[in-house]
């Protein structure tokens, strides 16, 4: 009987390991609330949390994240206002996470480039909301998107002499 207890209780731990793969979370408390043009997800108890940056990407951990998606555009693509003389930045890669945003944009630049760079976010009528200096070889900037209206952004990357280096569309969300 003793064996059978154990094999049960075995495969009962087993079972709940499988089940902690799935994207389920057990806290304390949370709830899922509708309306016609809003969705609203949260949960409490989510103890531990982190962020690891790598010069591959970013990882994320936790149930309640937006889809990560880094769109690259061209310059064609930007509003006319926006571009400039373009120069080659094949070895700079810009990782802006996660996208769509809530509220903190983190922007991580690695390249063999050397010298400061200019990170500017643009609305969609090409107005500037803010600039940040940025070191082109390794650096990682927060960008602070809570206060913005949800929609759609630009984030250009341009280096000392103004030619855009990389541009990225960055999605608001609620």
């Amino acid at each position: 009987m003793k064996h059978v207890t154990t094999l049960c209780l075995f495969m009962v731990l087993c079972w709940l390991n499988l089940q902690a793969q799935s994207h389920n979370v057990i806290g304390p408390a949370g709830d899922i609330s509708s309306g016609s043009s809003i969705s609203l997800e949260w949960t409490l108890g989510e103890l531990s949390i982190s962020t690891i940056n790598h010069q591959s990407g970013m990882l994320t951990e936790g149930f309640h994240q937006p889809v990560l998606v880094v769109e690259l555009i061209e310059t064609n693509e930007l509003p006319e206002k926006l571009v400039s003389p373009i120069t080659s930045s094949a070895e700079l890669q810009l990782v802006a996470a996660p996208n769509p945003v809530l509220s903190t944009l983190h922007v991580n630049l690695q390249s063999a480039l050397q010298g400061e760079g200019q990170l500017e976010l643009f609305s969609a009528n090409s107005q500037l909301l803010s600039t940040q200096v940025a070191l082109l070889d390794n650096s990682t900037t927060d960008i602070e998107m809570a206060h913005l209206a949800a929609g759609t952004y630009y984030l250009v990357l341009r280096n000392e002499q103004e030619h855009i280096l990389k541009a990225v569309k960055i999605i608001k969300a609620h």
